[in-house]
């Protein structure tokens, strides 16, 4: 197997399920490399039969127990709404048309009226914080007195709950009964400080890794 005429070049995926396969597979190809993959653990037997091993260590996801520990230190990205054009009348503006809500969740926990940008698409102005209000409850931007005919956007901000790789790979592959992993930023300070920290440990638990893949 470790000819290097007839290997090399090649990974496989496996999963706890499939060693035989695996094994099998690797003869066959001349595989050089196995790895794991999203939603996997790497079977301990194949730590023993002479492949290189790629692991995929999850810098911003899979410890669930931090980010919900933590929910100040979720990712965030900012979303703009689509284009609402008013009649003259009060115009409500729902933030999350259109945003599935196991994906993301409106910050409200920072400033709003700091961090949040209501525009007047018609002018391209911004108006001004006490024009406009965020009604919780129905999770929509209220202008109370807004320009007739004039076209409104809002620029908010949003928490990442739900990896979108992770989302994508449970809908495509119909995950049942499984946890979403929430994202967490390392660029905030706690969780930069944990997530060296949780690296550092990993690497020492897992002495057999030729590469570690990070996502």
């Amino acid at each position: 197997m470790n000819d290097p005429k007839r290997t090399g070049r090649v990974t496989i995926p496996t999963n706890l399920d499939v060693v035989p396969q695996t094994i099998e597979i690797l003869k066959r190809w001349g595989a050089d490399a196995i790895r794991d993959c999203d939603g996997t653990e790497f079977p301990e037997e194949l730590t023993k039969v002479g492949a290189k091993i790629y692991s995929t260590y999850y810098t911003t996801r899979k410890d669930n127990a931090w980010a919900k520990a933590n929910p100040d230190e979720v990712q965030q990205c900012y979303i703009m709404t689509g284009f609402y054009t008013s009649d003259g009348g009060e115009l409500r503006i729902p933030l999350m048309q259109g945003i599935s809500e196991e994906l993301m969740q409106v910050n409200t926990r920072d400033d709003i009226k700091r961090w949040w940008e209501v525009m007047d698409r018609t002018t391209g102005q911004p108006l001004a914080a006490d024009a406009w209000s965020y009604d919780e409850a129905a999770g929509c931007v209220v202008i109370p007195a807004p320009e007739a005919y004039h076209e409104y956007t809002v620029s908010f901000l949003a928490y990442l709950i739900w990896d979108p790789v992770h989302m994508y790979n449970a809908v495509t592959n119909d995950w049942k009964d499984f946890e979403h992993q929430i994202t967490f930023d390392v660029r905030q300070p706690k969780t930069h400080k944990f997530t060296m920290e949780r690296l550092r440990k990993h690497i020492a638990e897992h002495p057999y890794v030729n590469v570690i893949r990070y996502t």
